[in-house]
């Protein structure tokens, strides 16, 4: 009877213990949540400078951070993000590009840096955050000798095109740290909205096959568009890449293209200086659809600039299109534009059909 005492003390015993770590786990668990962020306002063209304490966070479940959903780092780099965690939230305009710096404060403190962009109405943090947009993280160093790096500047850059996002940005100890102070510079750079120029009419060109016509024209009067529209697949005219070579003045003439014809599209601008470009859509033979409202077209074809990197304009140098037309007849409209918000300069203009 003594010995069966004895075994039941012990047991008690036990459970009170156990009962004691489960109550310490549960008071972690409760000082680590809810997380709270600041909210920054950032200005386009404007370094935004904050300060900001490790201590003021707290330790976060890391597992969010390697969902596929996620994708800001790889579960062994855990230890990078292993302290506490303080966060920020702000907003990144369409077509906006953020970078984020942190520096720490002493050369001996090793933090990391992490953000995250969502859509505008989601503001979950870290770790009940599910998925996101995208995540970029900077942290350590690619030594596998010396993967820390104390007192280092980590630095993450986010994109947004055509939508707006929220952004939250994670500040996190590595190995644990959990006091630290740091500054976050950020810098935002949000592209100026395209113009809201409409092309009210085409100027129409008389040509018939096997004839060559010429005209003289001038981009003055002419107007800046939006030229989304030429990047679309369904139209192909040019590249979002090369918008510098058609972002100043617009003008527009139009020739019908008879069937089994080969058009010809030749601009000449008459000052050595100045750099125009061309452009010519066929479409449907009534078709009255004008720049920048073009959904798509039979073709599209485009002369601009040069092959040269270093030197990607051309200035006074001639551009030619050419435009097919086989079993139906098409309605071609012919855009010259000037490069580089350009919005005055004269030209010649010269139309060839040739029967195939």
């Amino acid at each position: 009877m003594l010995v069966i005492f004895r075994r039941l003390v012990r047991v008690s015993v036990a459970v009170a213990l156990f009962g004691v770590v489960t109550v310490g786990s549960a008071s972690r668990a409760s000082a680590e949540a809810p997380a709270t962020a600041q909210a920054i306002l950032v200005t386009s063209g404007k370094l935004a400078t904050i300060k900001g304490k490790l201590a003021s966070g707290s330790t976060v479940d890391l597992a969010f951070a390697a969902k596929s959903s996620m994708a800001c780092w790889p579960a062994p780099k855990n230890e990078h993000f292993s302290g506490n965690h303080v966060f920020f939230t702000t907003s990144l305009p369409a077509k906006s590009v953020m970078k984020i710096k942190l520096i720490p404060k002493k050369a001996d403190q090793d933090i990391s840096l992490y953000a995250y962009q969502v859509g505008t109405t989601n503001t979950t943090l870290p770790p009940a955050i599910a998925s996101a947009v995208s995540c970029e993280a900077s942290y350590g160093s690619k030594s596998i000798s010396a993967p820390y790096n104390p007192g280092a500047e980590e630095k993450v850059e986010l994109n947004a095109t055509t939508n707006p996002y929220n952004v939250v940005i994670g500040v996190a100890g590595a190995q644990g740290l959990q006091k630290g102070e740091f500054t976050l510079e950020i810098d935002l750079v949000t592209a100026a909205p395209p113009p809201s120029g409409v092309i009210s009419a085409a100027t129409a060109i008389s040509v018939a096959s096997g004839q060559t016509a010429a005209v003289e024209g001038q981009i003055n009067g002419g107007v800046q568009i939006d030229l989304a529209w030429a990047a679309n697949s369904s139209v192909a005219c040019f590249p979002a890449t090369s918008f510098d070579q058609f972002d100043g003045s617009h003008v527009v003439y139009q020739f019908d293209l008879p069937k089994y014809t080969t058009a010809t599209v030749e601009l000449i601008p008459k000052a050595a200086t100045l750099d125009l470009n061309l452009y010519a859509y066929s479409v449907g033979a009534s078709s009255t659809v004008l720049p920048p409202s073009v959904p798509s077209c039979v073709s599209c074809e485009a002369s601009y600039g040069t092959k040269s990197i270093s030197n990607r304009y051309n200035p006074g140098g001639s551009e030619k299109v050419e435009l097919v037309a086989i079993n139906n007849p098409y309605r071609v409209f012919v855009g010259v534009a000037g490069a580089q918000k350009i919005n005055q300069g004269s030209f010649d203009l010269k139309v060839t059909l040739k029967p195939r």
